[in-house]
């Protein structure tokens, strides 16, 4: 009975211990995924730019550049 007892006391703590440990890597693959998906904010900022710029230039047509404004914004959004 002493035995069972101390079982189960050992299993209590090692479960209290542990459950922030594993907690904390699921925190972990969050941040993960925010960056990432910050990061693919920025790429996607940085193509809008890089988009108006190539317009004035007259390197591509109002038509295309709105097409492609339009895809960039959606896939920010």
């Amino acid at each position: 009975m002493v035995y069972l007892i101390g079982v189960i006391l050992f299993l209590g703590a090692a479960l209290f211990v542990g459950y922030p440990l594993f907690k904390a890597e699921s925190k972990k693959e969050a941040t993960e995924t925010n960056q990432e998906t910050q990061v693919n904010q920025a790429v996607i900022r940085s193509m809008l730019e890089e988009l108006e710029l190539d317009y004035e230039m007259g390197n591509i047509s109002e038509e295309d550049c709105r097409e492609l404004d339009a895809k960039y914004r959606a896939e920010l959004n």
